[in-house]
């Protein structure tokens, strides 16, 4: 009863209406449930926010409000993952959150870095954003996973390859939503998660803000 999913919203508009669906509707918010079942809408004005949790003593909170469809009518800021918990927590915690983009900044093709986690810690989560969604790991010959709209799935850390900084290649055949979740350390303790931009050919070629990267 410490650990949860969370997502908190901010309006960068006077009027911005958000309304938030396609999650389990047995979902067990804390504080006042949502507005309908399975819908959220929220009116708010520049600079308000809004922040949503269910704590994982709840087995439907696990996962339920993974792939939860989000709308607005102006630009927001969007913040989502998990709060004292991880893919593997059993007596440790840390926090698992990331700020994800709209949806026309997707892309098809992600690379991930491996860690210092343990194997069970450092794993691919792709969210799907239309139906039939093929997921492609490096240079397998079947998709490892087809996905509609709101479907998800864990890519493990076995698909890592290479020494040092293992690493790992996601395609989807279309555009999805690809976070890691990868640790510090070999504990529980250290866990976090990263939304993965897309590659494309408008990145920069060279990186001269960081003097040391370990």
């Amino acid at each position: 009863n410490i650990r949860s999913f969370v997502l908190g919203l901010m309006a960068t508009e006077d009027g911005t209406e958000v309304h938030i669906d396609d999650f389990d509707p047995n979902v067990a918010f804390a504080g006042p449930g949502p507005n309908s079942p399975g819908a959220w809408d929220f009116t708010l004005d520049a600079g308000q926010t809004v922040v949503l949790s269910g704590y994982a003593d709840v087995d439907v909170n696990l996962a339920g409000f993974v792939g939860a469809h989000i709308t607005s009518t102006a630009l927001i800021a969007v913040s989502s993952g998990n709060w004292c918990g991880a893919l593997q927590a059993p007596t440790d915690q840390d926090i698992c959150i990331d700020q994800i983009v709209p949806y026309p900044y997707l892309g098809f093709d992600h690379v991930l870095v491996e860690g210092n986690g343990l194997p069970e810690s450092e794993q691919g989560l792709v969210v799907a954003t239309q139906d039939g969604t093929e997921v492609w790991v490096n240079d397998e010959p079947v998709p490892f996973a087809t996905l509609d709209a709101g479907d998800w799935v864990l890519v493990p850390n076995t698909v890592f390859s290479g020494t040092l900084h293992a690493n790992a290649f996601i395609r989807v055949t279309k555009p999805a939503y690809v976070a890691q979740f990868l640790a510090g350390a070999d504990q529980y303790a250290t866990a976090g998660m990263n939304f993965l931009p897309p590659l494309n050919c408008g990145m920069p070629d060279e990186v001269d803000e960081v003097p040391s990267i370990q």
